[in-house]
Parts: structure tokens; sequence; C-alpha cells
């Protein structure tokens, strides 16, 4: 299965270029920002969980209804 993804970092601040419908967002200690980009729900819990072990505020997106999930 294809599954595009991407991976980001920005600083706080700066807007999210939502290239994918799901985007995982979490804080290092530095102040800057990683994202996971994927159209995959599954995927995106599953990085969600990963980057959850080394970053705050772990936080999923989605940008195809422009809210957020829980």
């Amino acid at each position: 299965m294809n599954r595009p993804t991407q991976f980001g970092v920005r600083r706080i601040g700066e807007p999210s270029p939502r290239l994918r419908r799901f985007e995982v967002v979490g804080e290092d200690a530095d102040g800057f920002l990683h994202s996971f980009h994927t159209d995959d729900m599954q995927q995106a819990l599953d990085i969600a969980e990963i980057m959850r072990d080394d970053l705050a505020n772990v936080r999923m997106e989605t940008h195809d209804q422009g809210g957020k999930l829980d």
C-alpha cells in the first residue's frame, strides 16, 4: 500500500503546511514543533503514540475539516 507521508520541523508560531489529511504535532524542549503528515488515520495514531515518548503536547489535527481530534 502506498501511504505518502512527510515529516517536518518548524518554530512554534509558524503555520502548518497542511500537507496531508492528518498531522501529528509535538513540541521539543528547544521550542520546535515536530510534525508528521499522513493520509492514514491509523498511521497517525501510531506515530502520536511514539512521539509522546520524547515530545510534549503531542496532538493530532485533521485538515480536511479544519478541526482537532482528541
